[in-house]
């Protein structure tokens, strides 16, 4: 997906997700989250962790609660695009 951030966009709403009965609930889990970005990004978090002194994790919230912030506003424009994923397997694999 990508994304761009504009001066006149229109505000968005998330609706809220629709809630299960107590019998459709599940047994409660830790919640992990996981990202991938590029090898640039993560030296430009890894310089403000180490100029500010607050932790990856921190940065990372602040940078997610930006881009919903910005998103609900209307300044966040994300433009969905398909990948195609392939996969090679050759005869001499595990050998």
């Amino acid at each position: 997906m990508d994304w761009r951030e504009v001066e006149n966009g229109w505000p968005r709403e998330v609706k809220p997700k629709i809630k299960k009965k107590k019998s459709e609930w599940l047994e409660a889990r830790p919640v992990f989250l996981s990202y991938r970005w590029s090898a640039d990004t993560s030296i430009q978090i890894q310089g403000i962790v180490k100029r500010y002194g607050v932790s990856g994790g921190e940065v990372v919230i602040f940078l997610l609660n930006y881009a919903l912030q910005a998103y609900l506003a209307g300044r966040l424009v994300l433009t969905p695009h398909s990948v195609v994923v392939s996969n090679t397997v050759t005869s001499s694999w595990g050998k």
